[in-house]
């Protein structure tokens, strides 16, 4: 539902050079005289038998609009008052049911040694995350990851991979097991900047043992294998794009 035209108009203007433009000495004194009146609660006009329920009716419609101010600050408030709202009227989609669920975006930048530190042998158990955990009883759908490589030396490290999963708690990632993603020897043979895609295991097993356990509440993470570390300060850095969705268990 939409809001019907506007039906008031204004009694006067203060720009332009029109005949409807009030005077600027007359509007300070205006001003003047309500304030004083303001602070004396309107006594005049509201002991008046005629302009005193007008004035009631005036200051219950100021009370209505300070009423929807409240909840129309952003739409950030909105959703938080309002939600879950569905994502046709601008809402987290999270409502359950058939509800449509909106792709979101998240960057994040892993510097040079972040990177360095990504094999599971020798650096980081866990991985980094991408997307962090989104509470209980959901889970992070990742759509799409593209890699913009920042370039500064070769990386010839032909065993380093890279893989895309929900946090394992230091599990070692597997492809066909509990990969969701994977880069085949990242960033081998590039001798610039530029973008590098992931393979989305299609047709493969995800998650051995309780798929829904292994997904609910779980960052996405980016992690290494055993094989082989990157070769050391390969990266000036590396920026993530990720395409995904929260959905309901």
């Amino acid at each position: 539902m939409s809001l019907a035209g506007k039906q008031s108009t204004k009694f006067y203007v203060t720009t332009g050079a029109g005949a409807d433009k009030i005077d600027p000495t007359r509007k300070t004194d205006l001003e003047t005289l309500v304030g004083a009146d303001a602070a004396k609660g309107n006594d005049i006009l509201i002991n008046d038998n005629i302009l005193g329920p007008v004035i009631m009716n005036i200051q219950r419609m100021q009370d209505d609009l300070d009423e929807l101010r409240r909840f129309v600050v952003d739409a950030t408030e909105i959703r938080t008052i309002v939600s879950p709202l569905p994502t046709t009227n601008g809402g987290t989609g999270l409502a359950g049911g058939n509800d449509f669920y909106p792709v979101r975006y998240a960057r994040v930048v892993l510097n040079t040694a972040t990177m360095n530190d990504l094999d599971h042998e020798h650096g980081s158990q866990t991985g980094q995350v991408l997307v962090a955990a989104p509470g209980a009883g959901l889970w992070v759908n990742p759509i799409d990851i593209r890699v913009d490589i920042d370039y500064a030396a070769a990386q010839t490290n032909t065993r380093a991979d890279l893989n895309i999963s929900w946090d394992l708690g230091g599990k070692v990632p597997a492809v066909g097991t509990n990969v969701l993603y994977w880069a085949r020897r990242f960033g081998v043979g590039i001798t610039a900047d530029t973008q590098w895609a992931f393979r989305k295991m299609d047709g493969k097993q995800i998650f051995d043992g309780d798929l829904v356990g292994s997904r609910i509440n779980k960052a996405l993470v980016a992690v290494g294998t055993y094989n082989q570390p990157f070769t050391p300060n390969c990266f000036t850095s590396c920026t993530f794009h990720v395409a995904y969705q929260i959905l309901p268990q």
